[in-house]
């Protein structure tokens, strides 16, 4: 068994994205953005600055969390962000999370 690096069975280890950024889809919907901090046997993670990624539409907004620990058997992707590129198209545009707040959860 690999601990870090290219596994030849089943890819990369969660290892190689310790302290990098990453959008993580959950089972329910919620999209998460943050930096990974810990991972354990079972996929579990624990997620730092975290945020929700709210989109409706072509507005999004992201709604700070702080320190998520989330169930592996939650988690549906996770994957590394590019910090090169931007992380939506171009037409995308950022609302404010009160006007999110107001506007779609009331």
């Amino acid at each position: 068994m690999f601990w870090a690096g290219l596994d030849p069975f089943f890819g990369t280890s969660l290892a190689d994205n310790l302290d990098k950024k990453l959008l993580v889809i959950l089972r329910d919907g919620w999209k998460l953005i943050g930096i990974l901090r810990s991972f354990g046997q079972f996929a579990n993670v624990v997620i730092e600055s975290a945020e929700e990624r709210i989109i409706v539409g072509d507005q999004f907004c992201d709604v700070p969390l702080g320190l998520y620990v989330i169930q592996g058997e939650n988690v549906v992707l996770l994957g590394e962000l590019d910090a090169t590129k931007d992380e939506l198209p171009s037409h995308m545009k950022r609302v404010s999370t009160i006007f999110w707040l107001v506007a779609y959860r009331v």
